[in-house]
Formats: C-alpha cells, sequence, structure tokens
C-alpha cells in the first residue's frame, strides 16, 4: 500500500513537472467604423508549459489580408494586438506606403503581414496567471484594427493624424533622396557613402522610423548591387513621387 501511494506522488510530480496548456485564436477585425477595404485572416496560438517551478509562455501568429477595395490604395496602416492566457498586452504597427513606388495595392492583392511571434517569456509559476476557480482558461485576444486607408486618388479613410504622419514622412524620404542625387551627380563616391549615412531630419519617432527603412534599403542595394544600381533606385523612387505630385491628388 506503502509502495502504492508512493507511485501515486511520483505520477503527480511527473504531471505538475511538465503542465502544458495552449489555446489557438483566429484575427478577428475590430475596425470602427467598418472597413470594407481589406479582408484581414490568420490564427494566433499561445502556448504554455510549467518546467522547474517556471512558467515558459510562447506564441505563434500569421496574418494576411486581401484588398477588397474598387479604388487602388497607395498606404494604408493596420494595428495588431494580443496577449494570452490574461497575460501582457502586445501591439505591433503594419505602415505600407507606396508614393515612392510605380504600382499601388489593387483589388484582390495578397498581402502578407509580420506579427511578432515565437517571443517566450519565462516568470516564477507563482506570477503566472492561472485557471479560475471554475477552471475557465484566462482571456486570450488576437485582433487587428484598420486605422488609416489613401486611395490613389489621394482621398483618405480614417485617421487624418496618420495621415498628416504620412505627408511628413515623405517630405523626409524626398530630401533625404534628393540629397543623395546631389552627392552622387558631385561625382565624389565618398560623398555618395556620406550622403547615405545621413541621419533623417525629424525627430519625431515615426517619422525617424521611416526614413531609416528606405536609407537601409539604400544601403542594402548598395552593398550587393553597387553604386550605379543604388543610384537607379533613387530616382525611380523620385520619379514616381513627381508623378503622384503632379497628379494633383497629392500634396
Amino acid at each position: 500500500m506503502k509502495s502504492l501511494a508512493c507511485l501515486l506522488v511520483l505520477f503527480c510530480g511527473a504531471l505538475c513537472y511538465a503542465q502544458t496548456r495552449s489555446t489557438t485564436l483566429p484575427l478577428s477585425d475590430t475596425s470602427s467604423p467598418k472597413q470594407q477595404f481589406l479582408a484581414f485572416k490568420g490564427s494566433i496560438t499561445f502556448s504554455e508549459q510549467v518546467t522547474d517551478g517556471k512558467v515558459l509562455q510562447t506564441q505563434t501568429a500569421t496574418a494576411s489580408g486581401t484588398v477588397l477595395s474598387e479604388k487602388p490604395i497607395v498606404a494604408f496602416v493596420a494595428h495588431f494586438e494580443w496577449f494570452g492566457f490574461g497575460g501582457d498586452r502586445s501591439v505591433s504597427s503594419a505602415r505600407y506606403d507606396h508614393f515612392f513606388g510605380a504600382q499601388d495595392f489593387s483589388k484582390g492583392q495578397s498581402i502578407d503581414f509580420s506579427v511578432p511571434e515565437g517571443n517566450v517569456l519565462t516568470m516564477p509559476q507563482g506570477e503566472a496567471p492561472t485557471n479560475d476557480n471554475n477552471g475557465a482558461v484566462p482571456a486570450s485576444k488576437y485582433t487587428v484594427k484598420l486605422a488609416f486607408v489613401q486611395f490613389a486618388d489621394g482621398t483618405i479613410w480614417g485617421d487624418k493624424h496618420i495621415g498628416d504622419e504620412l505627408k511628413a514622412q515623405r517630405v523626409d524620404i524626398t530630401a533625404y533622396l534628393q540629397h543623395l542625387v546631389s552627392a552622387y551627380e558631385s561625382g565624389d563616391k565618398q560623398s555618395f557613402v556620406a550622403a547615405m549615412e545621413l541621419a533623417p531630419v525629424s525627430t519625431e519617432h515615426q517619422q525617424r522610423t521611416s526614413a531609416f527603412a528606405v536609407r537601409k534599403h539604400v544601403q542594402m542595394i548598395q552593398s550587393e548591387s553597387g553604386r550605379e544600381a543604388a543610384i537607379a533606385f533613387v530616382k525611380e523612387e523620385l520619379t514616381n513621387a513627381a508623378a503622384r505630385r503632379a497628379s494633383g491628388n497629392f500634396q
């Protein structure tokens, strides 16, 4: 009888040692007012494992969108939010702007979003959210909200403040690209390299982030294909932007 009790204790200990739970949720569109420009889909799986008195939480997410709008889209911003098992809230934004590109987002086009995944959170077991007295798993959430859209005719939907941010970003990026052209035309290779390293003018975080992304792309082209390829890309971007401004639909 004593041996049986010991076996039960050992069996319980093994279960407690590697206790796990997981849940999978579909991506839910919470845009307001209800939008009909992009159809979102995706899912997220939250997993939690208790090992040696510590809780390991992980997540794996997918997200994509299909353009529904009859009017081509130049730019849009979507906000993702998620948390698992009553844990801390996480957010991520997808910002796409084709103002400097030759192609718009057209009806039927699919877009894959990069949502942070595989994050691991470790905490003492006593600090982790637990099931309630009825055994219910604490709330989990995975949502997306389309915050802003700008169409090819220049009209916008959503948060006007985001539209103002995009205008300011485009000014910063245009100035940066024009500076690269001037440095290239000087004929001094070192001047061009120095111009690529130029920091964005704006001190506003999002504008700096967007400008840095453009700078990084130009540097990548320079590194992989050389200066001529980099300046060709820069000039094409400026030509595309000039054509949009000349249309009278964009300031």
